[in-house]
């Protein structure tokens, strides 16, 4: 079993929804600043968080569902990211 270092990130069986997100955004936070992981798919988080600031939504027609897939886009960003990036490279950084 490896040993765990400093400002290595802990996954545990344990946990809610806020402490898998806080651990989502380190790693992608850790992704976005290895040399290792290609540039253009640097490009996937942010342009799906500059989505959230267009002024227009892909569904538009019932209220309250346009906040919807603004979610959906951003954690389809943020998922497809990590899955894309080096397995490898996610390993190290988790």
């Amino acid at each position: 079993m490896a040993k765990k270092k400093d400002g290595d990130l802990v996954v545990s069986s344990g946990g809610g929804v806020m402490r898998d997100l806080v651990l989502r955004f380190k790693l992608i936070v850790r992704l976005m600043g290895d040399n290792r992981v290609n540039p253009l798919l640097k490009l996937l988080p942010v342009a799906s968080l500059a989505y959230l600031f267009f002024p227009f939504d892909l569904i538009s027609v019932v209220p309250g569902v346009s906040a919807l897939d603004d979610v959906a886009l951003v954690s389809l960003g943020a998922y497809m990211f990590i899955e894309f990036c080096p397995p490898d490279v996610v390993e190290e950084h988790m």
